[in-house]
């Protein structure tokens, strides 16, 4: 038994070291270049561009469930893979002026891998946890959001607007949220859409042939459900982690190289759970997506078939939920329109100098 556990711990170490040397993640599957996939770079995130724009919705599952999801008009992008510890917790440490309160108790930012350290006044990230997945609340995950519309500037200001206005943020009786419904319509980033958590990890413009689209009941681009276990051992989730040995928890994103989805997003079963940004009920909970690595059902949350999702309250960690980025795509337009702002720009100043 021994001899196993340290293997285990040999293994995650190297993943981690591997993960952790900044490197870019693992090329786009052959299915997620057919799908026509493009891989952009932003903040240290990278992100596919989601194509197919009006594709059809999912017809639904067993009872019906998830029908008319999927169906997105627009591309967009999103992140391949969730925010890390280490992404997290230099989040935590910009945030941390602007806390109010013991800045140790501040779990919805903190998750369960990043603790505040009060000898240095800093969070550091529990070591070994550093490319693991965080978890957080929703609403951190809208901070966050707010963050890098603003370019992850050290100001007040670039925490509470931009994706999502905080001022909206409060509880109301019944335990029902005021906070903002969707996304400020120009923000850059923000918390993916259930339909595009759905499309990104589920539907293939070729499911059944050239520019035939449809959906896979699993997302890894297959029908067949993925083989649990870790990945030197040719598993394709670390979903069930709670039988295993405690050093599954420690895996980095994408781990697992080969289990993307259409578009190439990794880790969408075995991770973290999923923040989307859909309210459900009367403002009673958030949805969040996904199998986390301490599922006991892993083949129904996996399933399109099967899974509609979950929904917690925009406070709540108990979920184990992280964030996925969503975000624009810069149109080309914008960029003609700069080229044009700068060279009239720069002939203005040219015929003040003659």
């Amino acid at each position: 038994m021994q001899t196993t556990l340290l293997s285990i711990m040999v293994c995650c170490a190297a993943f981690a070291s591997s993960a952790a040397s900044g490197a870019d993640l693992p090329p786009l599957s052959p299915v997620a270049v057919a799908s026509g996939a493009q891989i952009s770079r932003e903040h240290g995130y990278e992100f596919v561009t989601v194509g197919a724009p009006g594709n059809a919705a999912y017809p639904g599952g067993l009872f019906g469930r998830n029908a008319g999801s999927g169906s997105v008009a627009e591309p967009f992008r999103i992140a391949r893979t969730q925010v890390t510890n280490t992404q997290m917790a230099e989040f935590a440490n910009a945030y941390l002026p602007f806390i109010q309160g013991d800045p140790g108790q501040q779990y919805g930012i903190v998750g369960i891998f990043i603790r505040f350290d009060y000898d240095i006044n800093r969070y550091v990230v529990n070591p070994g946890s550093e490319q693991v997945a965080a978890a957080m609340s929703w609403r951190a995950a809208a901070r966050y959001c707010n963050w890098l519309c603003n370019d992850r500037q050290s100001t007040a200001a670039a925490f509470e607007t931009g994706a999502y206005d905080t001022s909206t943020f409060g509880d109301l009786p019944g335990r029902q949220f005021s906070d903002q419904l969707v996304h400020t319509q120009d923000a850059r980033f923000y918390i993916p859409t259930r339909s595009q958590w759905v499309k990104a990890g589920y539907y293939d413009p070729n499911r059944s042939g050239p520019s035939q689209g449809g959906y896979w009941t699993y997302p890894n681009a297959s029908d067949n459900e993925l083989r649990y276990g870790f990945p030197w051992e040719g598993g394709e989730s670390i979903v069930g982690a709670q039988f295993l040995p405690p050093y599954a928890w420690e895996l980095p994103v994408s781990s697992y190289e080969a289990t993307q989805s259409p578009w190439g997003l990794f880790d969408l079963s075995g991770s973290s759970r999923d923040w989307n940004e859909d309210a459900v009920g009367q403002r009673g909970g958030r949805l969040y997506s996904g199998s986390p690595r301490q599922s006991q059902i892993p083949g129904r949350e996996d399933s399109l078939y099967r899974s509609e999702g979950f929904a917690a309250y925009p406070d709540d960690l108990a979920t184990f939920a992280g964030l996925r980025i969503a975000a624009t795509v810069p149109t080309p337009a914008g960029s003609v329109t700069m080229c044009v702002v700068l060279t009239v720009a720069a002939l203005s100043r040219r015929r003040r100098l003659v």
